[in-house]
């Protein structure tokens, strides 16, 4: 199953699978600690992240997938618990807003 979205990372309107499959790729790594589930879960993280470079417009989270911040080792599973986490925790359609004029889950939570 996870293989599937890693052989095509412009697969239009899949983002929340591939999402949700990397995040789970790296949840089944942390309990298992095989080389296997890592090479998986690295995988599903670099497909996730190479999409989200050809469609930034889906990015959620405050650090973009081109940022060197990713390019440490595990950063591309760092870059899939940003995106996971904004996408659970975030208001669906909520944007980087102002900080003069925040929404109000931002005005609560802070902005981004």
């Amino acid at each position: 199953m996870l293989a599937r979205l890693s052989q095509d990372p412009e697969l239009d309107g899949c983002r929340e699978i591939a999402l949700r499959e990397a995040a789970l790729a790296d949840r089944r790594w942390w309990r298992s600690r095989t080389e296997l589930d890592g090479l998986l879960a690295e995988s599903a993280a670099y497909a996730l992240q190479q999409r989200d470079r050809l469609h930034p417009e889906d990015v959620q989270g405050p650090i973009g997938p081109d940022s060197i911040e990713w390019d440490a080792p595990g950063g591309t599973r760092a870059y899939v618990r940003q995106e996971y986490w904004h996408w659970h925790n975030v208001p669906p359609g909520c944007g980087p807003c102002p900080p003069e004029d925040p929404c109000p889950w931002h005005a609560e939570h802070g902005t981004r």
